[in-house]
């Protein structure tokens, strides 16, 4: 509940709008980095793996992922998460 509320300010404080981020937003970028750990496929197979998962489409993943980027790009937490992947998946 803290952690929905540090989230929810310092995306407020980032671009305006308190629900830009959340933490199942976040959860999405950690799901996609132990799905990578684990079986090690490409982006589009990850990406296919993690919205079956969490029942979302792959579209709707892939948007959540670069807002993660557009909004938390340069937060360490982002790039900490972030740095678990490829270079090359794009967002």
């Amino acid at each position: 509940m803290a952690a929905n509320r540090v989230v929810e300010k310092k995306a407020k404080s980032r671009v305006g709008v308190a629900s830009a981020v959340n933490d199942s937003d976040l959860e999405l970028l950690t799901g996609m980095g132990n799905c990578h750990s684990v079986c090690g496929e490409d982006f589009e197979e990850t990406v296919r793996m993690v919205s079956s998962a969490r029942g979302l489409t792959p579209d709707v993943v892939k948007a959540r992922l670069n807002r993660l980027r557009e909004v938390w790009g340069e937060s360490e937490t982002y790039r900490a998460l972030r740095a678990r992947l490829p270079d090359d998946f794009p967002f």
